[in-house]
């Protein structure tokens, strides 16, 4: 008796078209600006149907300027949905899947996590697996998700920028953002406050911090410069956007900036340097990947990775009426 071959999804798509989609993406600011290629992808390829975003509730305001979607919640939304995804290869987010009982439940998984595959098999009807070994096969998580939107019978997602649905015009100002990860490895407040002084030889800077850094804030230094704090992601965007260069750790700002075509200069962990410079570096804009030492070294590092970013930048600007 010959085997019955499953169907696949493109298959599926082109005997129903789905008419009411979910997309789920509960973890971070970050990693939710990276998955704006697939939904872009998505939405070309259903254009008629409702898709519906399941974000983390700090995330959002992310989506609502790009079109992307048509509705956002923060909990498992109610009703029928033709087809579910999940755009991370997590636990939860199998298990948030699972509980949408959407007919089609598709994600993808990383072949290396065996538990995570064993859940993939309860909560998906379809799943695409993802080597990743480091350092040998690495690839940029906007790949990852191509692979899935090639999986599903989109249109390829990785010439596709970032997206926020925003555009600024450039000001004359570079922002830092205090990610948490600064103060690690032997970083004090006074390594950062040196960096910022630095950073001064460029024009004006704008200090920023999320609610994470607030207590590290309180305890004095920053006062000096323009620091904002208690920020809504609107106005966050807005100063990210209208800077000519961001400085951060590996953090969320990282991703605004390249979303916004903001030039970065970003500061890694040594021991995770090899793999997050390259799984979730800055999409398609300027940038340089730094590993985060000794802080004297790293200092000098960073304000001579901005320097160079800001002279290439001017040249390009200048190129143009020299010819």
């Amino acid at each position: 008796m010959a085997l019955t071959r499953k169907p696949s999804l493109k298959q599926l798509f082109e005997s129903r078209t789905p008419d009411s989609i979910l997309v789920i993406r509960t973890d971070r600011v970050g990693d939710l600006i990276l998955s704006t290629p697939f939904l872009r992808s998505l939405r070309e390829q259903f254009p008629s149907a409702h898709i519906t975003a399941w974000v983390a509730p700090y995330c959002e305001q992310v989506l609502i300027a790009t079109g992307l979607v048509d509705s956002i919640v923060t909990s498992l939304p109610s009703g029928h949905f033709d087809l579910a995804v999940s755009l991370a290869p997590r636990s939860e987010s199998l298990k948030n899947t699972f509980a949408s009982a959407a007919t089609l439940r598709v994600g993808y998984i990383y072949t290396d996590r065996p538990m995570v595959r064993l859940l993939a098999r309860r909560c998906l009807t379809h799943c695409e697996l993802i080597k990743v070994s480091v350092p040998d096969h690495l690839e940029h998580e906007v790949e990852h998700l191509d692979r899935l939107a090639r999986f599903m019978g989109l249109p390829p997602s990785t010439q596709r920028p970032l997206e926020l649905g925003l555009r600024f015009k450039t000001k004359d100002w570079s922002v830092l953002h205090l990610g948490d990860r600064w103060f690690t490895n032997g970083w004090s407040v006074d390594d950062v406050i040196r960096l910022c002084y630095g950073m001064e030889a460029f024009g004006r800077l704008v200090v920023t911090a999320g609610p994470r850094e607030a207590e590290l804030v309180a305890r004095g230094g920053f006062a000096e410069f323009d620091l904002r704090t208690g920020l809504r992601f609107a106005e966050w965007c807005q100063l990210i956007g209208e800077s000519k260069l961001l400085v951060s750790p590996d953090t969320g700002a990282v991703h605004v900036a390249a979303a916004l075509e903001t030039p970065v200069v970003v500061a890694y962990e040594a021991e995770s340097y090899q793999h997050c410079s390259v799984q979730w570096r800055p999409w398609k804009v300027p940038h340089r990947a730094l590993v985060k030492g000794a802080p004297d070294s790293t200092v000098t590092e960073i304000l001579s990775a901005a320097r160079e970013i800001l002279d290439a930048k001017k040249r390009s600007r200048e190129a143009p009426r020299q010819g």
